[in-house]
């Protein structure tokens, strides 16, 4: 299951060892579309899931498809809290095993250009998964 996306201009959290961090998007041209992602396994034992870059992406059909960003290496240390801190938490990336009737949910986030259509989000992995939005725009 995946929510429709939403657009920020920043991101920012906690790190693991406690320090602020804050996540904007590389250029003035470009937003950050999050999308808050469940994964559930009701039938394997584990299942095994990527959340990288290589796997999620989000874009539309005709081919324009963004590769999910690592939030943990992208963002940079500040020293004062922001007021929005944990708005978008738990961030759902890197390699999780998913035992029988348990489930993951965390945010993916994207670096997504102004105006491109964001209609669906592609997950390439053993199969393919995509969750198609109605039409969606950028601001």
């Amino acid at each position: 299951f995946a929510d429709v996306p939403q657009i920020t201009d920043k991101m920012a959290f906690v790190g693991h060892d406690g320090r602020h961090f804050v996540l904007r998007p590389k250029a003035s041209n470009r937003r950050l579309a999050v999308v808050n992602v469940t994964v559930a396994n009701r039938t394997s034992t584990i299942v095994p899931v990527i959340v990288d870059g290589e796997a999620v992406r989000l874009g539309d059909r005709r081919g324009d498809r963004i590769k999910a960003l690592d939030p943990f290496a992208q963002a940079v240390a500040v020293d004062i809290a922001d007021p929005e801190e944990g708005k978008y938490k738990p961030f759902l990336w890197g390699d999780l095993k998913i035992p029988r009737f348990f489930q993951a949910n965390g945010w993916v986030v994207f670096d997504v250009p102004r105006g491109l259509k964001l209609g669906s989000l592609f997950w390439d992995e053993v199969d393919t998964i995509t969750v198609d939005y109605s039409t969606y725009f950028l601001e």
